[in-house]
Formats: structure tokens, C-alpha cells, sequence
């Protein structure tokens, strides 16, 4: 196939278009060259911003397939659209925040979507726009492609070359401190690899497979306190996790990576079946964070973009306080009970 990634050298256009070449194809990539513009020499590379009419690049091309990994706007749908009309295969890379809470366990691709109203922002300002500019977007691919449409609703996606830090801090931690600050141990955490998410929408678009499906982990969630045992066992550690519960982390604005409220836990049980059956198939855990960790050694630096060592040390310490005084209360109120 010819195929053209909108995106490609981020994370999942990343591993999307290494899927790709690995499988033979033809890969046409269009992106502003502002991350990684170095990568996949073999492809062909267009540099533009589609928002400023950069794919007028591209007209007269021809391409069997079109994987949209930043459309946030039906505009960038629609801006594709006039490129490759007639493509016999559009895959949209689109999100589980589409869905509208509140979000019953086991969601599957039926349930209710956030809403916008006309007009609609350029840009979203809060997670509910974003989910709801994203849902728009799929409702404009449906219509624009009718019947050619793949829509790949990913969950918590984690793998090499992920900048968001969310895992890559838990290595971390894991590796180089006694005691880690958790949020809640029965936590649900629904993870899936971007390798299995790429691979998969490649092997769709090989295949004709159509319509809309959640790309998450397994159905039966792994808990937080089962993800750092098998996360510190991969990095040979021993660490005691302290954890602090919803409400601590909440009063003091905390953001543990990967730690979401009980509110929000059926975002992490959402049902994958209709993926399954269409071929999706998922790595074991430990694979993952085990590769996560190599690619993270070896890369020079990282960013600390989740929780920095001196303000977890400073939570662990109010935690730790708050606790002794929950247990003594008569020592709080500088009250000693007697007799």
C-alpha cells in the first residue's frame, strides 16, 4: 500500500510508520518537522501545517490509505479530506475521552459521547471540549469516509519513546528510592502498548477492517499495587509504596502518575472485544515495561514532567504527619489524656 501518516514521528504516528516500513509499505509522512523530522530517512517527508493549507502539498497524490494520528479539530478532518477523497481506507487515531461521564464499568464503543455546541473553539480549553472536539471529529470522518473509516479509540497507552513521563517516572522512582507515594492500591489500571495499537491499525488497514473500536488493555484491569510488584520487579527493586489515598492526593492538588480518582476508574475497565475479534492482540505487561526500561536507560536525559523527588519527599512527610495525628488526637489538640 501507499499510505500516508499525518503526524509519524511522535509516539504513536511513530510507531505507526515503523509498522509500516517493517510491513513493506510505501509511506508518504506529512508533519510540521518539529519533532524528530530526522526519522525514517526511507519515507518520503512533507513539511507543512495542515491548518495553514500546508497539504495543498500533497494534491494530486494518490494513497490507499490515510492514518491521522493530531486531527482535534473536524477541521483537520476535513482538510484531509480534500487531499484524498477518495482513499479506500481513512484510520483516525482518536480517544476514550469521548466518552461522557459518568461512565459505566465495562464501557463499549455505544456508550454516549461528550457534546459541543456551535461554534466550536479552534482549540479545547478543558478535557471535556478535548473529548468532545475529538468525538466531533470522528462523527466527521464517518460521514466524509461513510463505510471507509477506521476510529481507534486508545485507552492509557504506554511504550518506548513515550514523552508523557507517566511510566518512565515509576522506573524511575522505583529504581532510586526506599519509599514511593501511591494513590490507591485497588486502582484499576487499564494499560496497553503502542506497538500492539500501530501494528494492529496497519494490519486493518491491510485487511478493510472498518468502524469504531476502544484499543485498551485487558478487559480484567491490572491494580495499581499489581502494576508497581510487577514494575519493581522488572527493576530489580525493593521500595515500600505508601499509599495516600484519593483524598490526600486530592486536598493537595497531587499528580501521581497514572493515579486517577475512584470517580473516574470505569475509563480504566472499558471493553475491548470488538478489537479482539478484529484481530487486536495484546503483549504481556512485564514485556512492556521491560522494553520501557531499556529504551528509557538508554536514552541521555528525561523530563520531569510528573512528580519531582522534593515535592514527593514533602508529600511523604505530610502524609506521614497526618497519619500520627489521625492515630493521637488528644496529642493534636496539645490535650494528654491522664489516669
Amino acid at each position: 500500500m501507499r499510505v500516508l501518516v499525518i503526524g509519524g514521528t511522535r509516539f504513536v504516528g511513530r510507531h505507526l510508520t515503523h509498522a509500516a516500513l517493517a510491513r513493506g509499505h510505501d509511506v508518504v509522512l506529512f508533519n510540521r518537522g518539529q519533532t524528530n523530522a530526522e526519522l525514517f530517512p526511507e519515507a518520503v517527508t512533507v513539511h507543512g501545517d495542515r491548518r495553514a493549507g500546508g497539504l495543498d502539498q500533497l494534491f494530486g497524490e494518490s494513497f490507499d490509505a490515510v492514518f491521522d494520528t493530531a486531527a482535534y479539530h473536524p477541521d483537520d478532518v476535513i482538510a484531509t479530506a480534500a487531499i484524498a477523497p477518495g482513499v479506500a481506507h481513512y484510520a483516525l487515531v482518536s480517544t476514550v475521552s469521548v466518552y461522557r461521564d459518568p461512565l459505566s464499568r465495562h464501557a463499549d464503543e455505544t456508550s454516549p459521547l461528550w457534546e459541543i455546541q456551535e461554534p466550536l473553539p479552534k482549540s479545547f480549553a478543558t478535557p471535556e471540549e478535548y473529548g468532545a472536539l475529538k468525538a466531533r471529529c470522528e462523527a466527521k470522518a464517518a460521514e466524509i469516509y461513510s463505510g471507509r473509516a477506521l476510529i481507534v479509540r486508545p485507552g492509557l497507552i504506554i511504550g518506548p519513546h513515550d514523552y508523557t513521563d507517566r511510566l518512565t517516572s515509576w522506573l524511575r522512582r522505583l529504581s532510586t528510592r526506599d519509599s514511593v507515594l501511591g494513590g490507591e492500591a485497588d486502582q484499576p489500571l487499564q494499560l496497553i502498548d503502542v506497538r500492539d495499537v500501530a501494528e494492529w491499525m496497519i494490519q486493518a488497514a491491510e485487511a478493510g477492517v472498518r468502524g469504531i473500536f476502544n484499543a485498551v488493555g485487558p478487559d480484567i484491569a491490572t491494580s495499581f499495587a499489581d502494576f508497581i510488584s510487577i514494575a519493581a520487579s522488572v527493576c530489580g527493586a525493593d521500595v515500600r509504596v505508601v499509599w495516600a489515598g484519593d483524598r490526600f492526593l486530592g486536598d493537595h492538588d497531587v499528580a501521581v502518575p497514572l493515579w486517577i480518582p475512584r470517580e473516574d476508574h470505569p475509563f480504566f475497565k472499558l471493553a475491548n472485544a470488538r478489537a479482539r475479534a478484529a484481530g487486536l492482540s495484546l503483549r504481556p505487561l512485564d514485556t512492556s515495561i521491560a522494553d520501557v526500561k531499556v529504551w528509557n536507560d538508554a536514552r541521555p536525559g528525561h523530563s520531569e514532567l510528573t512528580l519531582s523527588t522534593a515535592r514527593e519527599d514533602e508529600l511523604l512527610g505530610k502524609l506521614s504527619s497526618e497519619r500520627k495525628r489521625r492515630a493521637n488526637p488528644d496529642v493534636e489538640c496539645g490535650i494528654r489524656a491522664s489516669g
